[in-house]
């Protein structure tokens, strides 16, 4: 292409004198070019004349102090033609730096080091959005939109890192930076192209051999901000194998968890069947606390004590913490069960809801642990009366499958039981009224309900998201998945 062709070109993208265009591009798209990048260059500065701007990322090198005025950019030789352009001013942002040419380039690219976050509030990205200037792709897609990460910047998103890095100021001082909501790995940005040119946000044309796609930055960042404020995982990828993806649900999910009152806890038979299984499927699902019940198929008081203090180190080294113990040989082996509780450092131990067993409560007290008694086949009212056996600081585990095979339904009737007040754990299992278990929502056990009105009274127990023990586990990361939906549809 010559320089005329390339004039007619970026004049039918709809780019007129007085704009502001931020320009992510790649010359190899076009096919050969007259005079190269700085053609390129001066046809958009050009057709925007005196009174517009043209800005192009031009990032940092892996410099340890960024220098705008020397590193060069990796971002292509359009991007490298503009950072080295006689009129251009570069931004000293040590992550995210900008070059611009034009009648507002100072302004834009002002302070930009001094944002506390790379691509926010305070950016050339953001101004880029407030003075209704436009993002050109340029043998590029969406993947290379920087605005992109202008939304998660101003939503927040909690997978997100904070950054600091070193610069040389305008007197040739290093300076340090603090950079928060900073972007990482990889996220499904290609994907959102479909739905950004179906509400007419891109439009797309051509310039030789590239395709090119011209947005209007405010309202693509008005579009992409409503869709992450509404799922925060809205640019993340489905793919199970991707572990960029599934790092940064994992942190959407530790940020929703902590958002309650109550806290979430896997019980070990559903998390895995070793202790490396269980530690990788917990992170994954950005859940970091446990029920131990059992490693595999031997139940966790089965197990040697140094075979508990090996899995109390590593669950610690994963930042796992066990929040309580339930075993089914309590009856049997009480001072094994007590011992094992101490051994992984739980904070609760679990025993059932019947009669006789006080010696055993102040027993597991005297050792600063909480005492959760598991209903089983009862009534709400019965539960309420074999919980008022035991002092106050014995408390429930409500399980909503117990109740069912009394007959009763476990919201309407049995959360209503004396005692209510002290319940410290429920138990979230689906079933229907025969007991057998089912996928959450599809039984009879009123699991939206009871957590429903739990969050509305600022519950500040254990949601143990659990199956029945003797029965197959569902699909880890399947179930978790499914519970994270129930709260984001409450």
């Amino acid at each position: 292409m010559n320089r005329s062709d390339l004039i007619q070109a970026v004049k039918a993208l709809g780019i007129k004198e007085g704009d502001i265009v931020l320009l992510h591009s790649s010359l190899g798209s076009i096919g050969h070019v007259e005079g190269g990048a700085k053609t390129v260059v001066e046809v958009f500065l050009g057709v925007l004349g005196p009174s517009g701007t043209l800005l192009a990322p031009t990032f940092a090198t892996s410099s340890e102090v960024f220098d705008p005025d020397k590193d060069p950019t990796s971002l292509g030789a359009i991007a490298e033609a503009v950072r080295r352009h006689r009129r251009a001013v570069r931004s000293r942002h040590p992550l995210a730096s900008v070059a611009a040419i034009g009648a507002k380039a100072k302004d834009l690219i002002k302070d930009h080091e001094k944002a506390k976050t790379a691509h926010g509030e305070g950016t050339p990205y953001h101004r880029l959005a407030e003075m209704d200037g436009y993002v050109v792709l340029l043998g590029t897609d969406q993947d290379r939109s920087t605005l992109l990460h202008t939304a998660e910047a101003l939503c927040e998103l909690p997978y997100l890192s904070t950054q600091r890095r070193k610069y040389l100021d305008a007197q040739g001082k290093v300076r340090s930076g603090t950079y928060h909501f900073f972007p990482g790995p990889h996220r499904n940005f290609i994907g959102l192209d479909r739905r950004l040119r179906e509400k007419g946000i891109v439009k797309l044309d051509r310039i030789g051999n590239a395709v090119v796609r011209v947005m209007k930055a405010k309202p693509l960042l008005d579009e992409l901000v409503a869709m992450l404020k509404a799922d925060p995982a809205g640019v993340l990828c489905d793919n199970p194998r991707c572990e960029d993806c599934i790092r940064q649900r994992a942190a959407i999910n530790r940020w929703r968890i902590d958002r309650e009152a109550f806290r979430l806890v896997v019980p070990s038979h559903i998390a895995g069947s070793t202790v490396n299984e269980i530690i990788d499927n917990l992170t994954h699902a950005g859940i970091n606390e446990i029920e131990l019940t059992a490693i595999g198929d031997k139940d966790i008081a089965a197990l040697n004590p140094e075979e508990w203090t090996q899995i109390a180190k590593q669950l610690t080294d994963a930042e796992i913490t066990v929040r309580s113990v339930a075993s089914r040989f309590w009856q049997q082996a009480f001072d094994r069960v007590l011992y094992a509780c101490r051994s992984l450092q739980a904070r609760q131990m679990v025993l059932p809801l019947q009669s006789g067993l006080l010696s055993e409560a102040l027993e597991a007290a005297s050792h600063d642990l909480v005492v959760l008694m598991r209903n089983g086949v009862v009534t709400g009212k019965r539960a309420g009366e074999l919980l008022s056996e035991y002092k106050k600081d014995v408390l429930v585990s409500f399980d909503p499958r117990g109740f069912l095979l009394a007959g009763e339904y476990p919201f309407r009737k049995s959360l209503k039981m004396p005692g209510r007040f002290r319940i410290g754990q429920v138990c979230v299992c689906d079933s229907t009224w025969g007991g057998h278990p089912t996928p959450l929502l599809q039984g009879n056990a009123e699991i939206k309900e009871v957590v429903s009105i739990l969050r509305c009274r600022s519950y500040g127990g254990d949601m143990l998201l659990t199956w029945p023990i003797d029965h197959e586990p569902p699909d880890f990361h399947d179930y978790t998945r499914s519970f994270f939906d129930l709260l984001e549809g409450l």
